[in-house]
């Protein structure tokens, strides 16, 4: 019998289970709690001696997961309305109510990137924030000046916590563009609030390009 580790802010829901059963007949679910801290749950799963894991969990959780190698079962779910008779979850505390609707496999997530073009500034010299931990490469400076002429690079090498915290390093800046190295979660927050920043690749320890990121893509496959 296929054993399944379940993680998620709470048991799968009857339906959930049901849609899953569909797919394995013979499989026992077992609940293992919030999957809050993405190493912790890749610990607790290998250590369960379970043949697969569910997650429902933040972005930044599943991204710590592929990179562990894992490919974790993906609930699949639309919205729907309160009384429909097959929501399974919600209300949730913004009022949203779903219906789950089946299962996929999360083998990747990719950064959809375009050729980067300088971005609206009115009258004035545009300010580029560069929130890098690592010191700017000249072709990659290079590069900036090239999209912005006589740009100001506001450099800011401290760490930073999330979404907001750039959003408001953003602001204090006055900043008109951003130039970032972030896990692959931070850049499709970003995005998902309409902030699509610029990114610069490397090959080696060589700057190749510098490229806009404007989505975050989730990549399954069937189960």
């Amino acid at each position: 019998m296929k054993k399944i580790a379940w993680y998620g802010p709470g048991a799968p829901s009857v339906r959930q289970m049901a849609l899953l059963h569909q797919r394995f007949p013979q499989i026992a679910i077992e609940y293992r709690g919030q999957a809050g801290n993405a190493a912790r749950t890749a610990a607790d799963y290998r250590g369960s001696c379970s043949d697969d894991l569910a997650v429902i969990a933040p972005r930044a959780v599943l991204e710590h997961l592929l990179r562990e190698g894992l490919k974790p079962i993906w609930a699949d779910a639309e919205l729907c309305e309160a009384d429909h008779p097959e929501r399974d979850i919600g209300p949730l505390r913004d009022g949203r109510c779903f219906r789950s609707t089946g299962y996929r496999r999360l083998v990747e997530m990719r950064l959809e990137t375009e050729s980067p073009k300088p971005l609206p500034i009115k009258g004035r010299v545009a300010r580029v924030l560069a929130l890098l931990r690592h010191d700017m490469p000249r072709e990659e400076e290079d590069a900036v000046r090239r999209l912005y002429p006589s740009a100001a690079i506001v450099k800011d090498p401290r760490p930073f916590r999330g979404v907001q915290e750039i959003s408001d390093r953003l602001v204090s800046a006055n900043a008109d563009d951003l130039l970032l190295v972030a896990p692959l979660s931070i850049f499709g927050e970003l995005c998902r609030q309409g902030i699509r920043p610029l990114r610069g690749v490397m090959q080696g320890d060589r700057f190749e390009r510098l490229e806009r990121v404007v989505e975050l893509r989730e990549v399954f496959e069937q189960l």
